[in-house]
């Protein structure tokens, strides 16, 4: 059964899924055979059982954004197929682009950006695209059946397609995070304590909008209404800095970049692994050679076990390095402390915009604007975090 924002019960006459959109009135029927044979892929199907934002929902307050990214690998198809062909592209570009946004994904490890700390430098989800396509035979036959260009797709996910590329992973918007934040906006962003947004920039918050003004000019892609960018820039650096990576989580995530490396160099974890779990199966496994009461700490979302002891940020002069360097040093033989660096996070004002003719960065043309992201989206710190013990009675 498909998961939101799938409508479960509801199919064309054809079979094929109906997409809604969040925060849009669009509804879609996503046509043609080749999103239902991508779909029934192990590799695409996997994604029901991965978490779109990982053990986040584990953290308290948190405990709604348990949406799958198979929901986000959707909804990027569709958008892809939607503007490439209202500009006009061949049908051939249209089928790479849906193949490339339905397999954007397929190599994210399981609980994704956390199952990455297992080993950051070998587990980048675009990294793995073509190990990933080498392993899967099922993929290999509907490459050949659609005739599609293998390196084609895999330049695209990888951002170096010059048509593609910036559509699917750009440092700037693209529709991968347009898609992304339409889906945790729904799930969390627009309610409770994050209603601020409905006060401030965005009183109708409507990312999925804002592809109406993506177009493809003189070999580049723009965006032409600079308030949606504004808007939507502004949306993500604040999810950026209260969703997607709270205090608790960060926490959790140090101890996670602890441990999980471990089984790694033991050869416990390996990539066919992490290309292959989904989240139960991983949770699993770190229960295996772990133990069950630290995979609980990790993926149990009833007690707060990890904590930030202290935040620190650089001293004039001081890098985030030297910073860690000396908090390291200083907590150095405390097994309950981790240390971590929280670089900043890339706030998107590089994107492109169509100004007065030409293709201007969004930063250069509204440079106060872009400071108003850089300083809410945060310009790191470094962590002391604290793992609380497991007493007689099981909560800390």
């Amino acid at each position: 059964m498909l998961t939101p924002p799938f409508f479960p019960n509801e199919e064309a006459e054809h079979g094929d899924p109906v997409v809604r959109i969040h925060f849009s009135k669009f509804t879609y029927a996503a046509h043609g055979q080749i999103y239902r044979a991508f779909l029934h892929t192990p590799e695409v199907e996997r994604l029901r059982s991965v978490s779109q934002l990982g053990t986040l929902q584990t953290v308290p307050g948190m405990h709604g954004l348990s949406h799958p990214r198979i929901a986000h690998t959707l909804d990027a198809a569709v958008m892809m197929e939607l503007v490439l062909t209202r500009e006009g592209f061949s049908d051939r570009s249209v089928a790479h682009g849906i193949v490339s946004m339905l397999l954007h994904d397929a190599a994210m490890p399981p609980y994704s950006d956390q199952g990455k700390l297992a080993c950051r430098e070998e587990l980048e989800e675009e990294d793995n695209i073509g190990p990933l396509l080498d392993r899967s035979k099922p993929l290999r036959q509907l490459f050949a059946a659609f005739n599609l260009d293998r390196e084609e797709v895999i330049a695209a996910i990888q951002g170096k397609h010059t048509v593609l590329g910036p559509l699917c992973n750009s440092r700037g918007l693209d529709l991968d995070k347009i898609a992304y934040l339409s889906e945790d906006l729904f799930y969390k962003g627009a309610r409770g304590e994050f209603a601020v947004l409905k006060r401030t920039v965005a009183s109708d918050p409507r990312p999925f909008d804002i592809i109406d003004n993506l177009h493809h000019t003189e070999g580049t892609w723009v965006f032409t209404n600079h308030e949606q960018v504004y808007k939507l820039l502004y949306i993500r650096a604040y999810l950026t800095k209260h969703l997607y990576h709270p205090p608790l989580h960060n926490a959790k995530e140090a101890f996670l970049e602890r441990d999980l490396p471990k089984l790694w160099q033991a050869g416990l974890l390996d990539l066919d692994a992490m290309l292959t779990l989904t989240d139960e199966g991983f949770a699993s496994t770190v229960a295996r050679h772990l133990g069950q009461e630290q995979a609980q700490k990790y993926f149990s979302n009833s007690v707060i076990w990890f904590t930030e002891h202290e935040r620190h940020e650089p001293l004039p002069g001081e890098s985030l390095e030297d910073l860690y360097a000396r908090l390291q040093s200083t907590h150095t033989g405390k097994e309950d402390m981790v240390v971590r660096m929280i670089r900043p996070f890339g706030s998107g004002t590089t994107t492109r915009i169509l100004h007065e003719g030409r293709m201007r960065r969004y930063n250069e043309v509204y440079p106060e604007k872009a400071k108003i992201i850089d300083d809410l989206t945060g310009y790191g710190h470094v962590g002391v975090y604290r793992e609380l013990p497991i007493p007689s009675s099981g909560h800390p």
